[in-house]
């Protein structure tokens, strides 16, 4: 029999169930996990665990607790034992764009992509009510993606917040950061959202403040202050205080800013808030676009170079080898321990290329699996994907 999971702890469970449930659990949750019984968790990461478990267990589940039962009942843990099925450890991509659709109003049109299938779900669309320009910093936690600070539609800086879950196909507001922020610096780090930089000065504004790091937890949808440096603030490549990135990605608990400036870009440890300037040789600064961490190497992709990684150990961009790059507008997507790039073509097709990276000495070689057409772009000038896992 299933124990009363609401009640016991996780290491009652079968050990392949409990070795699921582990790797789905945020870093930041007290390492003694095998004492936390399931109840403790966030409502997603819940489902998620049941899900793992045999269907035939379904009856003793709906008899631990109402929640269990609602869930069992509602078909919700069927629904999501179909979509692990599915995917495995393919995440979805997401991919989509927003408008303003009447005044006070924003409109986003999403499609997921099955990385596994290859398969396109049909474009689907939600309104949210906020003044927020959703063309903003945007990261992926779970199944949820969030919409962070940006513009409203005055051009004005937003301290907003808004948060897309694609399990429900639901926008909502989140509260909002103290700062408002435009180009900021944003990345997930063991679960928590951190945003950097993008602040515009004011001299009737708190430069402290300005000079502050925010974090957001999506488990107690609070924002707090992230650690600052011996010297009580930030600062940006060689001494700024105030800058705006272009890209910003995570990597061994550090966020990596990549400014729209030469000398701006800035690494920041978010254990104990010490910034410094991540140098890079023979830049192309203007020409920075999409970046993202594979295998331990960061690499983005340049316009008119196509796909780079960073080499630390010169501070300069490489390319990556064995590749065609020649594409129009893209993105780079991390999918397990290899590169997914999507483009749009001359047609407002858009495409998805799964890019294996293999180390052949000093260099990085790359091989494209497979391409798929993902969808069309429908005229819009502003388009976006990330990874979801479920």
């Amino acid at each position: 029999r299933v124990p009363a999971l609401a009640c016991v702890s996780l290491s009652s469970l079968p050990k392949d169930v409990v070795l699921n449930c582990l790797s789905r659990v945020p870093a930041s949750y007290d390492p003694t996990l095998a004492c936390i019984s399931l109840l403790s968790l966030p409502e997603d990461l819940v489902l998620n665990c049941l899900a793992r478990i045999p269907t035939s267990y379904d009856q003793t589940l709906a008899c631990v607790c109402k929640n269990f039962q609602s869930l069992v009942l509602s078909g919700e843990l069927a629904q999501m034992r179909s979509l692990l099925a599915a995917i495995k450890d393919y995440p979805l991509l997401c991919v989509f764009y927003t408008e303003f659709s009447r005044p006070g109003w924003t409109k986003l049109h999403w499609v997921t992509f099955n990385l596994k299938e290859k398969k396109t779900s049909p474009w689907k669309s939600v309104d949210i009510s906020t003044t927020q320009n959703m063309d903003c910093p945007t990261v992926s936690v779970g199944s949820k993606i969030y919409f962070v600070g940006g513009s409203d539609c005055d051009a004005e800086c937003s301290s907003g917040l808004v948060i897309f879950d694609s399990r429900s196909g639901k926008l909502s507001t989140g509260p909002s950061m103290k700062v408002a922020r435009k180009g900021a610096g944003v990345a997930v780090v063991d679960g928590k959202i951190y945003v950097m930089g993008g602040c515009q000065f004011k001299f009737n504004e708190d430069e402290d403040e300005i000079n502050q790091v925010e974090v957001f937890d999506p488990n107690t949808q609070t924002w707090e202050v992230g650690p600052l440096g011996p010297h009580g603030e930030i600062t940006y490549g060689k001494g700024y205080k105030w800058n705006q990135f272009r890209e910003a990605v995570a990597l061994d608990g550090m966020v990596y800013g990549m400014s729209f400036l030469a000398g701006y870009h800035t690494i920041y440890d978010t254990k104990d808030g010490t910034c410094e300037n991540l140098e890079i040789s023979h830049e192309y600064t203007m020409k920075i676009s999409k970046a993202c961490v594979v295998n331990s190497l960061i690499y983005v992709f340049y316009h008119e170079f196509g796909l780079m990684w960073y080499d630390s150990k010169e501070k300069i961009w490489k390319r990556v080898k064995g590749l065609r790059c020649d594409v129009g507008r893209h993105h780079v997507v991390e999918c397990n321990g290899k590169l997914a790039l999507l483009w749009e073509d001359s047609e407002e097709k858009i495409w998805c290329a799964m890019i294996a990276l293999d180390k052949v000495g000093v260099e990085i070689h790359g091989r494209v699996e497979w391409s798929e057409f993902v969808g069309y772009a429908h005229r819009y000038s502003y388009w976006s994907c990330l990874g979801l896992s479920l």
